[in-house]
């Protein structure tokens, strides 16, 4: 990343339709702001930014290889195109499983996009910039949506996206979710 960058200018480019349609941010959302309440949420809960980007990783690692392996499975199932189209999965509607990639409780949903999102701070290596996931784990019914690169964007840059953002992986709900308390 270029040294100069200022917040404001990372802030720019994390609003919609600067670097992304959606944005990494809300149109007036403060950076500052949306990372300091998910530090509070964190410590307030024991967990660190690592165990959260690690555990992420480690699922959606997995389900990265075993999509290359069972491609023509996967088309069509759940597109994860915008919030319209996430299905509301619940303990009393859990999808089938032959859809998806099941990993013990955790059922895991992926797109895959032609293109790729580059990580708004300019990181060489931001990797998982191409798909967008859905980790539902079965036996709470509560499933998180985001993109795969907030892997990067939580263990790098300590970020889940803005609050009023449509990518944003809620660190309380990820833990929960991936059952790490």
């Amino acid at each position: 990343m270029d040294k100069a960058i200022t917040v404001r200018q990372l802030e720019d480019r994390m609003r919609p339709g600067a670097w992304s349609g959606g944005g990494f941010l809300g149109a007036s959302e403060s950076l500052e702001a949306v990372m300091l309440q998910d530090e509070l949420t964190l410590r307030r809960l024991g967990i660190s930014y690592k165990q959260i980007g690690d555990a992420l990783a480690k699922v959606l690692s997995a389900m990265y290889e075993r999509h290359w392996e069972r491609h023509d499975r996967w088309r069509d199932r759940i597109i994860l195109r915008d919030a319209s189209t996430i299905p509301s999965f619940s303990l009393d509607n859990l999808p089938s499983v032959e859809d998806g990639f099941l990993d013990g409780n955790l059922q895991v949903f992926m797109t895959q996009w032609r293109g790729f999102q580059v990580c708004p701070w300019e990181c060489a290596d931001a990797a998982w910039g191409s798909f967008d996931f859905l980790i539902l784990n079965r036996q709470l019914g509560e499933f998180v949506t985001g993109p795969g690169l907030v892997v990067h964007l939580i263990r790098e840059h300590h970020f889940f996206e803005g609050m009023e953002g449509p990518y944003r992986s809620d660190p309380a709900k990820l833990i929960r979710v991936l059952e790490l308390v």
